[in-house]
């Protein structure tokens, strides 16, 4: 049986709800869609058949959550079925670009995302996985939404599940190309403060100002340069600030024949600030020399190591990794500058937190979003501490990171 787990650091979620439907054939498993907490899960069917175990997968799973309710969202089970047909044809679309670009196939833009995958059969083992997998990773975890496709084709089938967790509605985003300058407008489901940020061609991170009415935000994006841009919202919560919503979109130039912008899927790197090419990342000495290429190509001052802020990093990589969740404040541990000054350094900080399947992923996901990456190439950071701890309790393991930056 193949299995991969990609998941992301980014937490909180944006629906963007699709203008047109999707061309695949649908799920079979949509009766199943918003099921409350405490409902009785239907009986297991003898055998797992696509027609029925998604359904029962779901309502499984959504019986087991005793936090809160996590709902079955149908455009999630058409990103999970248009992603496990994907990876029967070819097993490499299983990345993080490949992950969003098919979420936003289906009008989502969810920035906080744990997908799950296991091809080969029979289909009740990969039914079995997938239950085994949500206990460790997903349930009590505040996630709030789920959507789950199961592929029946013999020696080679697929079980596909996105579990997201979602603090804002965004209002739909054309799929046609836009005008510049788009105001962006969407609804608080969880949290308070709301901060947003654009990536410009090359690198360039700009915070946006948000207007608030009560629940309801906007705010405008500013889209002067040709290229591709990516927008990144944030939504202060209990966990700290969390990625609620991340959507890219490309301004063709001008002797293009399109005049506006094509909206898309996050994508691999800004054209300049970039992972730079050919490095693997395995230890935390690779991450310091990854974040000191970054900085070379921004034209920015070097970083030093910090003893204290290592300490720091290493102490809370760990906590993460106990958590399994990917935040600035868990229980018992405080925030950055708390841990920081507790650690023995006294000035201002900034930080990074990621899980994923490697550090080279990990990295790579921090550079795709606006926010991190502004604190990666930020030019009043004097020193950094990097922390690096591995879970391997869990199959597939994983390794969070925790980037602490001295100002």
């Amino acid at each position: 049986m193949f299995h991969w787990l990609l998941p992301l650091f980014l937490s909180g979620a944006a629906a963007l709800p699709a203008e047109k439907k999707s061309p695949l054939p649908r799920a079979n498993n949509h009766e199943a869609a918003n099921r409350e907490r405490g409902d009785a899960p239907t009986n297991r069917p003898r055998r797992c058949v696509a027609a029925t175990c998604a359904r029962w997968l779901e309502a499984e799973i959504a019986s087991r959550e005793r936090d809160q309710t996590l709902r079955v969202d149908p455009a999630l089970e058409q990103a999970a079925l248009r992603h496990g047909l994907a990876l029967l044809r070819r097993r490499a679309h299983g990345t993080l670009a490949h992950i969003q670009a098919d979420l936003f196939a289906e009008g989502l833009a969810d920035a906080q995302v744990t997908p799950y995958a296991a091809i080969g059969a029979p289909l009740d083992g990969l039914a079995d996985a997938l239950l085994e997998f949500a206990a460790a990773r997903v349930l009590r975890r505040g996630y709030t939404h789920m959507g789950i496709a199961v592929i029946d084709q013999g020696l080679r089938s697929a079980v596909v599940a996105f579990f997201v967790r979602r603090l804002i509605e965004l209002s739909p985003l054309p799929r046609v190309p836009l005008r510049p300058n788009h105001a962006v407008q969407g609804l608080v489901i969880r949290g308070d403060e709301i901060e947003a940020y654009v990536e410009h061609p090359g690198g360039w991170v700009e915070a946006l100002p948000v207007r608030r009415t009560r629940k309801r935000f906007t705010f405008t994006v500013p889209t002067a340069k040709p290229g591709h841009h990516r927008v990144e919202i944030l939504v202060a919560t209990e966990r700290g600030p969390e990625v609620a919503a991340l959507w890219g979109f490309e301004i063709p130039s001008m002797g293009s024949e399109a005049k506006g912008i094509a909206l898309k899927g996050p994508r691999d790197g800004p054209s300049k600030i970039t992972r730079e090419p050919g490095r693997d990342i395995h230890t935390t000495s690779d991450l310091f020399r990854a974040i000191e290429g970054l900085r070379r190509q921004g034209d920015l001052a070097p970083l030093a190591r910090d003893a204290a802020l290592d300490k720091a990093a290493a102490s809370f990589a760990g906590a993460v990794c106990a958590a399994r969740i990917a935040a600035h404040v868990l229980p018992g541990q405080g925030g950055p500058v708390d841990r920081a000054q507790k650690a023995g350094y006294s000035r201002p900080v900034t930080e990074n937190v990621a899980i994923a399947g490697s550090l080279d992923a990990a990295h790579r996901n921090l550079v795709q979003s606006p926010s991190h990456l502004r604190n990666l190439i930020d030019p009043a950071a004097s020193y950094v501490g990097i922390g690096v701890a591995r879970d391997n309790t869990i199959t597939p393991s994983v390794v969070c990171v925790v980037e602490i930056f001295g100002l």
